[in-house]
């Protein structure tokens, strides 16, 4: 993978005195970080899949806590699959204290309050966004807080340290099947750990499944709307309305739909077409509409997000972490 999808950090690259600080700032972003003890240390590669990040951590004596005025600003609601290579990590959520066991994984929703603390331990931290799990449970919520025994999750734990090794050689495009094959390993998890899961199948979430196939099949059309959407997809008014309420409702999921190819091209180098050129292939018939609708989306302008993520990362990247975790709303 190109090294703008990568970004390194290692608190040893800094003076003793400002490590802490440093790290601090990095991944203030996402929650409160927490000195736990003297020897604080910090070593993260992460990578950047399709709206699926990928946390390599070796951390001690630090800790992180999602509390309440931080979820009010943020409104992050993903989730993480932690994964306890080796160490300890003690993790307290929904009022209950649990320290996770090497090989086990814990999922967390990031619009839950939680706190963590490490302790010579090595996790891989999978942040998916929400919508990419509606195609395991519809009740994602459900998954919150669970804890996946070792026995269950291993398959998961070798597959996703194997992918570790071979994303700095991986293309792109296989990039992308790579992050579909991590979450079809959740949904075998989820099965083999007796989480239900059964309403994933359901006629609702199949009708969901297709209207985002015919909005992605649509997205240039300028002139698609709620009406071509019910022709095309053989739903009544009422269903489709039900179906996309979850979503924000129709014309919510529609321009979310054009928002996100649209950062899908931003974000390929390879893409050389102007903002505006970009705005008209997702079906945007108004550029600035576009501009306004993308900046408050992923909270950065056009240009902006375009040009940190072709800068890449390197060393205490906070653009780019910033930019990656707006990906995931």
């Amino acid at each position: 993978m190109d090294v703008s999808d990568r970004l390194d950090f290692d608190s040893d690259a800094f003076p003793e005195d400002l490590r802490f600080e440093r790290y601090r700032t990095l991944y203030g972003i996402m929650t409160e970080v927490l000195l736990t003890g003297p020897a604080m240390r910090a070593r993260v590669r992460a990578w950047r899949l399709d709206r699926i990040l990928i946390y390599d951590r070796r951390l001690h004596d630090v800790g992180h806590s999602r509390v309440p005025e931080r979820l009010a600003a943020d409104n992050f609601d993903h989730f993480t699959v932690t994964l306890l290579i080796s160490g300890g990590i003690t993790f307290r959520c929904d009022g209950t204290t649990r320290r996770l066991q090497p090989g086990e994984a814990i999922i967390l929703s990031t619009a839950i309050p939680y706190e963590n603390r490490m302790d010579n331990a090595h996790v891989v931290t999978i942040s998916i966004a929400r919508d990419r799990l509606t195609s395991l449970i519809e009740d994602v919520d459900a998954l919150q807080g669970v804890v996946l025994p070792a026995a269950r999750v291993r398959l998961l734990q070798d597959t996703v340290l194997v992918l570790l090794q071979n994303l700095p050689d991986m293309a792109r495009t296989v990039a992308k099947s790579a992050a579909d094959m991590l979450i079809a390993l959740l949904a075998v998890v989820i099965d083999n750990s007796g989480i239900d899961r059964g309403a994933a199948q359901s006629a609702e979430a199949e009708r969901l499944a297709q209207l985002r196939r015919i909005v992605e099949t649509h997205l240039g059309d300028a002139e698609f709307d709620v009406a071509a959407l019910i022709r095309l997809s053989g739903l009544s008014r009422s269903t489709l309305y039900r179906t996309l309420a979850a979503q924000g409702g129709v014309q919510a999921f529609i321009r979310s739909h054009r928002l996100e190819h649209l950062r899908r091209r931003l974000a390929d180098p390879a893409e050389t077409r102007s903002f505006s050129a970009l705005a008209s292939a997702a079906g945007f018939d108004d550029t600035n509409d576009a501009n306004r609708a993308f900046f408050d989306r992923y909270g950065a302008r056009p240009g902006m997000y375009r040009q940190v993520i072709a800068a890449g990362s390197g060393v205490d990247s906070l653009p780019t972490l910033r930019l990656w975790l707006s990906e995931l709303r």
